[in-house]
């Protein structure tokens, strides 16, 4: 039996008791059921009003359901209850970004951040890189800057033990770069756009990816060597065996994230135009295939127009 349905269980048996209440948000959280935390923490606030868990678990709950206006009236409404001053300020700024409202949303992030990382909380990295996030929804690249601490708060990342970070130096001819992945597909293929602004300045490239992604960024980005590993899921992971030995082999003298890849362009002046150019080229047996299949597409449906849909 899981945890949650144990928690459930004793809830049944106890309805209005908040430690109980309590365990059924944490086994929801840790089942990555957080999308129905809602409930729960409704019926616990009824309970105890001034339980800050509970009321941070409802406007989380309400963002992942889109209710970004709730969210936002929730931490007002919690305004006065003890939390910790810069923390508040995160959790509001962000819903505010996230509803719309990045006036005001984004120098509350910015001043929770300086505040949390000269006060050495826990939470600074994720203020941190909830501020670069706001910059960027804003299509400021200033804000690749500070989304760098993602790698430091929720997402995996691979760090080798033995090559050297990259330091941020903009001339890098005749360096050898390892540039590991990390983040979806989507995260993926955008950052990896900036792959020119590397070779730009000198660097030769050897590039991670998702087993998936091998081929199309293989056929895509010739120049460099891509090898496909498995996706990082925590952070500064040693690299697995066999991609060790594929690293061994290009000899790099520097190593950087996914997210690094920015910012180069970012830091240019002007920046380039468009900041994310386009660079995906299928195999060539991929686009041969493709056309063939168009073809007799069209020949079975002559006179009629070939939509094609995207699912993202």
């Amino acid at each position: 039996m899981s945890n949650l349905q144990d928690a459930l269980d004793a809830l049944a048996h106890a309805p209005d008791e908040i430690e109980k209440l309590r365990a059924v948000c944490i086994a929801l959280i840790e089942e990555k059921r957080d999308d129905e935390l809602l409930p729960y923490a409704d019926r616990a606030l009824a309970i105890e009003p001034r339980d800050v868990h509970f009321v941070n678990w409802r406007a989380y709950a309400l963002t992942l359901m889109g209710r970004h206006f709730d969210a936002v009236a929730t931490w007002r409404n919690h305004a006065a209850l003890a939390w910790r001053s810069a923390y508040y300020e995160m959790s509001l700024g962000q819903s505010l970004v996230v509803s719309g409202d990045a006036e005001r949303g984004i120098p509350m992030l910015e001043h929770a951040w300086r505040t949390a990382a000269a006060e050495g909380e826990w939470f600074a990295r994720q203020a941190e890189h909830l501020y670069g996030e706001a910059l960027l929804r804003t299509a400021r690249p200033a804000g690749f800057e500070p989304w760098l601490a993602r790698n430091h708060s929720d997402t995996g990342n691979y760090r080798p033990a033995d090559i050297p970070s990259w330091s941020g130096e903009h001339d890098l001819r005749g360096k050898r770069v390892l540039i590991t992945h990390q983040m979806g597909y989507g995260d993926q293929f955008l950052l990896f756009a900036n792959v020119a602004q590397w070779q730009a300045a000198g660097a030769q490239l050897m590039i991670t990816c998702d087993p998936p992604l091998h081929a199309l960024l293989q056929a895509s980005l010739p120049e460099c060597v891509v090898v496909g590993a498995p996706r990082p899921l925590h952070q500064q992971e040693s690299l697995p065996e066999a991609l060790a030995d594929a690293v061994r082999k290009f000899a790099p003298d520097l190593h950087a994230t996914l997210l690094h890849l920015p910012l180069l362009a970012a830091r240019q002046t002007p920046l380039p135009s468009p900041f994310f150019p386009a660079y995906l080229r299928a195999p060539d047996a991929e686009r041969a295939a493709a056309a063939e299949w168009a073809r007799e597409m069209r020949a079975a449906h002559p006179g009629k127009s070939l939509i094609g849909i995207f699912w993202d």
